[in-house]
């Protein structure tokens, strides 16, 4: 019996959300969103960083190759344990740096995007901004705004003040 008066009263409250909520919509702002693969091909600066982590990728694995060559020409093993080790720990160290810079630039990039969303929604009614990866994310675009070109207007104007700096 108590039990029955317990669920009564919940669904009488949840009721009453759901008639307050329909009687009383509650508007919170705009849906817009900007696919981000978008601005990774298209803005310098993602670009740019792009290009440096590849370079630096190609020097890495330059240098291990190099070091494998130097050990190899002074007649040492290269499969031997010591010097193996001293090749997986050289390895493991450039790519926890490695990760640590594109963590670093990806924190760079999603910052730039964050403050040109900002810039231009000004004056308008946001209430959120989605950034869509991957365009199968994108289940119903009813009521959401894609504004993925003002972004990247806004991001190539401020890359290029920047660079004059």
């Amino acid at each position: 019996m108590k039990l029955g008066i317990v669920s009564l009263i919940v669904s009488l409250v949840a009721l009453g959300v759901i008639v307050w909520h329909w009687l009383w919509p509650q508007t919170s702002g705009d849906v817009y969103f900007v696919r981000m693969p978008i601005i990774m091909e298209k803005y310098q600066g993602a670009i740019d960083a792009s290009v440096q982590l590849r370079r630096r990728q190609e020097s890495v694995q330059s240098n291990i190759d190099s070091i494998i060559s130097s050990i190899g020409a002074s007649g040492q093993d290269v499969n031997a344990p010591n010097q193996r080790a001293q090749i997986e720990n050289y390895i493991r160290a450039i790519e926890k740096r490695d990760e640590e810079e594109r963590a670093t630039l990806s924190k760079q990039l999603i910052s730039h995007v964050r403050t040109a969303v900002e810039s231009i929604s000004d004056g308008k009614n946001v209430g959120i901004v989605l950034a869509v990866t991957d365009e199968n994310m994108l289940l119903y675009n009813g009521v959401a705004t894609d504004i993925t070109e003002d972004v990247l207007r806004e991001l190539k104007k401020n890359y290029r003040n920047e660079m004059r700096r």
